[in-house]
């Protein structure tokens, strides 16, 4: 049985969702949160995901999985970094309700680390008003992609010409700039930020 026009809306948007959240989305895992999500809905196949239209995403299919277009700038070595760093991880998975709220690619969950940072930068005039936001959100994002790396960070100081004035500045916003990345949901843990990824080896206990 095909997807109805209103469940294939709705299969769009739970990819989206994941997407967002683990970069990486392999068909079986977009089938098992599918039908964890919507089981009243019609179970959805390989052949139900191997004939949607991505026209509109940012996501793109690649074999048997939907990825998000930023990993193939490249040529695909960003993929491929991705898929190594989350070998043998498990997902994080909130509820349904919580998921879909990555459908929206700006979104991230209210985090202290991140008010303490954009402060940090207001206060010392790195930047003001809606760069200031900005600039904070798009280092989450970097710490998202990939993980952090100080030459990503950097770069989004660089292209809007902010420089630390000396080395105070710099002294406390390294800081500010590892608690936002520790707390940050990143796709090489797919999902899982790097500190409940730490606690969870450190159990040595398997997520749910």
């Amino acid at each position: 049985m095909r997807i109805s026009p209103d469940e294939r809306k709705k299969l769009l948007e739970l990819i989206r969702a994941m997407v967002n959240l683990y970069g990486i989305v392999p068909y079986a895992k977009a089938i098992e949160v599918w039908h964890r999500c919507y089981p009243d809905l019609t179970p959805v196949t390989n052949a139900d995901l191997g004939r949607l239209k991505l026209d509109d995403e940012y996501y793109v299919r690649h074999g048997d999985v939907f990825a998000h277009e930023d990993l193939f700038y490249t040529g695909g070595d960003e993929f491929r970094q991705l898929l190594e760093q989350q070998e043998g991880k498990f997902y994080y998975e909130p509820s349904c309700d919580e998921l879909l709220r990555y459908a929206d690619e700006f979104y991230y969950e209210p985090l202290p680390a991140f008010t303490k940072l954009l402060r940090f930068v207001r206060k010392e005039r790195l930047a003001r008003g809606e760069m200031a936001a900005e600039l904070v959100e798009d280092i989450q994002l970097q710490c998202r992609d990939m993980g952090m790396t100080l030459d990503n960070i950097m770069f989004e100081f660089d292209r809007r010409d902010i420089e630390f004035t000396d080395d105070r500045q710099i002294l406390e916003f390294m800081p500010l700039l590892i608690d936002l990345a520790n707390h940050t949901r990143i796709w090489p843990n797919r999902g899982y930020t790097p500190l409940e990824l730490s606690s969870l080896r450190g159990s040595d206990s398997r997520p749910s």
